[in-house]
C-alpha cells in the first residue's frame, strides 16, 4: 500500500484528545472520541491491506494475524509488564486483584467484557484502573478474529455483493448502538456488536477507494471531517449518549478525511505537518502508556491529583512513547531481525507468563501479606452488606412489580427506600431493629434515587420508584420509611434542581401518606476509596485518624446541602451521618478501629450500624 501520511495524522488527531480528556482538561470534554477516529482509522487500513492481497493473489490468515502480532502485542505485553511492580507497591489488595484480572483480560483481548462487567468508563472508579484503556484494543482484536474469514469467504464474490454485507452489518451495529446507548449504556460503549459499524465505515472506504479512479480531493468535504472531529471533541462531555448518533460526527469526519484529503488539499497539508506525523507515529505507544501513568499517580497522591499533574504526566507519556516506538514497536516489526516463527514463540511465551501472573494475583487475594496487621483489621472490617447481591434492583434486572426484601421474611413497621447508599443502611437497621423484635422491608436500586416521576414517567428510576412507593403506601404494616438518596452527585448537573424536585415529591407523596419519614442524608464522599487511604497509611496506628474529606471539600458540601433542606417537608426527620463521620474541619474515613465506608462513598456494615443507631434513637 501506498504511505499515506495524512493517516499518521488523523491518528495524532484521535490520540491527543484522548490523553488531554484523560488528563482532565475540560476543553477535551469530548476527547474520548479520539478511540472512535481510531476505530475507522483501522478499519479502513485493514480492510484495504486484504483487499490489496487478496487481488495480488498473496492473502493469508496465518499472515494477516502474524502482522496484528508484530503491531500489537509488543508494546501492549511491555507497558503491562512494567505496570506490574508499581501495582505491587501502591495497589491494595482489592485494586491489585482487579488489576491482575485486567492483565489476564487484556492479554487475552477480553478486557472490554471484564470491564464492562465491573464498572463504567465514565465512573470514578474507573479512573483507578491502570489498564481500563485496553478495552479499544480488546473490540479490534475481536473484530479481526472474524473479519478476514469473512472477506476470505466473500473473495470470489462481486465487490457489490462484499459491500451489501459490509453495508448490512454496518446497519445492524448502529442500530443496536443507537438503541443500547440509552438503555444499556455501559454494554453499548464497550461490546464489539455495537462498536462493529465503526470499524466497518473505515472498511466501506475502502472498499470504496479499490477503485482508484474514483480517488478525488475535495477540499470542503475533507475540512469538514476535520471540522466534525473537532466538534465532537470540544462540545461533546461524559453526559452524551455513546457510540449511537453522536458518534456519526468523529466516524463519519474521519471516513471524510481518508477519502478527500488528498494530496494538494488544505486537509492533507494540516495533517501532513511533520510534527503532526510525528505524534502519529508514536501514536500507539502513547495510548498504551498514558493511562497507567495517570491511574497510578491518581492511587497514589490519595486524593484527586491537580491539572498540573496529571498534564505533567500526560507530557511525561510523550518521550516515553517515542522510546517505545523506536525500541520496542520497530525491532519487532522488521521481518529481518525476527521471523514468524520467532514472533509467535514470543508472543505465546510472555502471553503464558503474564496470564499466570495474573492469575496467581487474583488467587492470592491480592497479596495482603504487604499490609501492616492494623492495616490489615480495617481491611477487614470494609464489609459491604451480605445481602447486596440478593436484595439490590439493577436497572437490566428490573420487571414490575419490584420484589423487596424483607428482615425478617415477614418484614416489619420499617420500610428502607432509596438507591444503592440504602443496601447497608438496611441491613443495619433491621439488626437495630430487630433487637426490639421489628423488621423491615428493603427498597433499593442502583444509580436511582426515588425521583418521582423525573425524568421520565417510563425511565426505568421513575417507573421503579412509582412501583416501590405504591407497594409501601399501600402496606398497612409499614409505618416508618428511612429514605436516602445520593443526591449531592446531582447537585452539579444541569438538571440538579429537577432532580431535588422529584426527590421532595416523593418524600411529600410518603407524608400524605401517613408514614413516618426519616430522611438520611448522603453520607460525604471520601477524597479516595477507603482502601486506598488506609493503604497509604503505611503501617500506622488504628486508623482513626484517617483523614477522607479534607476541609474545603467538607465546607462546599455542607454549603450545598443547607441550600436545599429548607425544602423539605417539616414532618420529615433528617439525618445526617456527618455528625457522625466528621468534626467540624474534615470527615474520615475510619472510626474506632473500623472503617466507615468500603469504597468512596458507600457506608460499610459499620458505618451503617452508627447512622441505623441515630435513626432509631430520632423516633
Amino acid at each position: 500500500m501506498r504511505y499515506r501520511s495524512e493517516i499518521d495524522g488523523l491518528r495524532a488527531l484521535a490520540v491527543v484528545p484522548v490523553v488531554l480528556f484523560h488528563a482532565d482538561l475540560a476543553l477535551f470534554s469530548g476527547g474520548f472520541v479520539g478511540v472512535d477516529v481510531f476505530f475507522v482509522i483501522s478499519g479502513y487500513l485493514i480492510t484495504s491491506l486484504i483487499l490489496n492481497d487478496q487481488a495480488a493473489g498473496r492473502f493469508s490468515v496465518v499472515n494477516f494475524y502474524e502482522r496484528r502480532a508484530r503491531r500489537i502485542l509488543p508494546a501492549l505485553f511491555t507497558v503491562i509488564l512494567f505496570s506490574v511492580p508499581f501495582a505491587l507497591i501502591w495497589l491494595p489488595p482489592k485494586d491489585l486483584v482487579d488489576f491482575a484480572q485486567s492483565m489476564v483480560a487484556a492479554t487475552t483481548f477480553s478486557s472490554n467484557i471484564l470491564f464492562w462487567r465491573e464498572t463504567g468508563y465514565f465512573e470514578t472508579a474507573s479512573e483507578l484502573k491502570p489498564l481500563l484503556h485496553t478495552w479499544s484494543l480488546a473490540v479490534e482484536e475481536q473484530f479481526y478474529i472474524f473479519f478476514p474469514l469473512l472477506l476470505a469467504a466473500l473473495s470470489a464474490a462481486k465487490r457489490k455483493v462484499t459491500g451489501a454485507v459490509i453495508l448490512t452489518i454496518l446497519g445492524v451495529s448502529f442500530a443496536l448502538a443507537q438503541w443500547g446507548s440509552a438503555r444499556m449504556p455501559t454494554a453499548t460503549f464497550y461490546l464489539l456488536p455495537t462498536r462493529a459499524w465503526e470499524l466497518m465505515l473505515g472498511a466501506i472506504v475502502a472498499l470504496y477507494l479499490t477503485r482508484s479512479d474514483r480517488v478525488r480531493g475535495n477540499e470542503p468535504l475533507a475540512l469538514a471531517g476535520i471540522g466534525l472531529i473537532l466538534a465532537a471533541i470540544f462540545l461533546y462531555d461524559k453526559s452524551t449518549p455513546f457510540p449511537g448518533a453522536f458518534a456519526l460526527a468523529p466516524t463519519v469526519g474521519t471516513a471524510l478525511v481518508i477519502l478527500f484529503a488528498t494530496e494538494g488539499t488544505l486537509a492533507f497539508r494540516l495533517l501532513s505537518n511533520r510534527a503532526v506525523v510525528g505524534f502519529g507515529l508514536i501514536s500507539y505507544s502513547l495510548y498504551l502508556w498514558h493511562f497507567p501513568l495517570i491511574a497510578f499517580a491518581r492511587h497514589q497522591a490519595l486524593v484527586e491529583t491537580n491539572l498540573g499533574l496529571k498534564l505533567l504526566l500526560a507530557a511525561l507519556a510523550v518521550p516515553i512513547a517515542y522510546l517505545s516506538w523506536r525500541f520496542v514497536e520497530r525491532p519487532f516489526r522488521d521481518r529481518a531481525r525476527l521471523s514468524r516463527r520467532q514472533i509467535f514463540g514470543y508472543s505465546f511465551a510472555v502471553s503464558f507468563v503474564i496470564v499466570g501472573a495474573g492469575v496467581a494475583g487474583h488467587m492470592s487475594s491480592g497479596l495482603p501479606e504487604r499490609m501492616s496487621p492494623s492495616q490489615s483489621a480495617l481491611f477487614a472490617t470494609m464489609e459491604p452488606s451480605p445481602k447486596r447481591d440478593a436484595c439490590h434492583g439493577k436497572a437490566a434486572t428490573y420487571t414490575a412489580p419490584f420484589k423487596a426484601c424483607a428482615y425478617p421474611k415477614t418484614g416489619g413497621s420499617w420500610a428502607v427506600f432509596g438507591d444503592s447508599h440504602a443496601v447497608e443502611l438496611a441491613f443495619a437497621l433491621a439488626e437495630a431493629l430487630g433487637e426490639r423484635g421489628d423488621g423491615l422491608t428493603h427498597y433499593s436500586f442502583s444509580d436511582c434515587g426515588p425521583r418521582l416521576g423525573f425524568p421520565t414517567e417510563d425511565d426505568p428510576c421513575a417507573a421503579w420508584t412509582k412501583d416501590s412507593l405504591d407497594q409501601i403506601r399501600s402496606n398497612p404494616a409499614i409505618k416508618n420509611v428511612a429514605v436516602t438518596y445520593a443526591i449531592v452527585g446531582r447537585i452539579e448537573d444541569e438538571r440538579g434542581d429537577e432532580y431535588w424536585r422529584a426527590y421532595i415529591e416523593t418524600l411529600e407523596t410518603l407524608v400524605a401518606g401517613g408514614k413516618r419519614v426519616t430522611l438520611v442524608l448522603q453520607a460525604p464522599w471520601l477524597e479516595s476509596p477507603v482502601s486506598r487511604i488506609v493503604f497509604g497509611d503505611g503501617a500506622g496506628g488504628s486508623g482513626a485518624g484517617l483523614v477522607g474529606l479534607a476541609r474545603v471539600r467538607w465546607q462546599r458540601r455542607t454549603r450545598l446541602i443547607s441550600e436545599w433542606l429548607d425544602q423539605v417537608p417539616d414532618a420529615v426527620t433528617i439525618v445526617d451521618p456527618a455528625n457522625l463521620f466528621c468534626d467540624e474541619d474534615r470527615c474520615f474515613a475510619a472510626k474506632d478501629g473500623q472503617a466507615l465506608y468500603f469504597d468512596d462513598h458507600h457506608m460499610s456494615i459499620h458505618g451503617a450500624r452508627l447512622v441505623a443507631r441515630a435513626i432509631v434513637d430520632a423516633q
